[in-house]
């Protein structure tokens, strides 16, 4: 379930920093898709190997790591050496705070570009982006630190936020990219019927211990529900 989790979420986070991003046709768009999709499934093993890894050397030397998230820092310090676990530190700080604020710009040009036009039926003037963007920055950050409370590590993180929310919009993309008669019907159902589950996961307690406890998280079913409505 963690390798689905975290394999859904490097897949899932492209799709809307699309907005963001630019290409010289929709064929390169295409194959950029593919072959992320393919190294970052061979990424997804990455996170348990280290956290086994880290666990195993530890173990060894007598040392009790206090949570899963020092699994990276012990790593760093302990195996690499003080210089080249300095250097990793830093390359794995600069890769947080570079997915951050691509994350944070593509939710801005979304809202402003996407989902406000669709509510409204009016476009923004060219004037008034600087206006709409503080405020639009203001809400997808204050959406992301209250879905932050919910948990209270990186794994549960990556398995209950990222495993319930993200594998909708991942399917979405792979429906759109391998199955020729993918409609955007299905694809608009794929996320809904994803979101709604990762949304009823969150908020009932019950539901989430029963997933937890059967399928180890929500990226399971999750995957199953939205692969299930986007087909039909």
């Amino acid at each position: 379930a963690l390798v689905l989790s975290t394999y859904m979420g490097v897949i899932g986070t492209p799709t809307h920093r699309t907005s963001i991003y630019t290409s010289a046709d929709e064929g390169v768009a295409r194959r950029a898709f593919m072959s992320s999709g393919i190294m970052l499934f061979f990424w997804s093993f990455v996170t348990a190997i280290i956290g086994m890894s880290a666990f195993t050397i530890a173990t060894h030397q007598g040392v009790t790591l206090e949570s899963s998230d020092y699994a990276f820092s012990f790593m760093a310090t302990h195996v690499l050496g003080p210089v080249f676990g300095l250097l990793l530190m830093i390359a794995g700080l600069s890769a947080t705070m570079s997915s951050g604020d691509s994350d944070a710009i593509s939710g801005i040009t979304i809202l402003l570009t996407d989902v406000y036009p669709s509510v409204t039926g009016k476009t923004i003037k060219e004037e008034d982006y600087p206006k709409f963007s503080r405020i639009a920055l203001v809400v997808t950050l204050t959406i992301a630190f209250l879905i932050t409370l919910l948990v209270n590590d990186v794994i549960g993180y990556i398995q209950s936020v990222v495993g319930s929310l993200l594998p909708g919009v991942a399917v979405c993309m792979f429906m759109g990219r391998l199955w020729k008669r993918a409609t955007w019907q299905g694809g608009l159902a794929a996320i809904f019927s994803g979101t709604g589950f990762g949304v009823i996961f969150l908020c009932s307690g019950a539901v989430q211990n029963w997933v937890n406890t059967t399928l180890g998280g929500a990226a399971v079913p999750a995957t199953i529900i939205s692969l299930v409505f986007g087909v039909i």
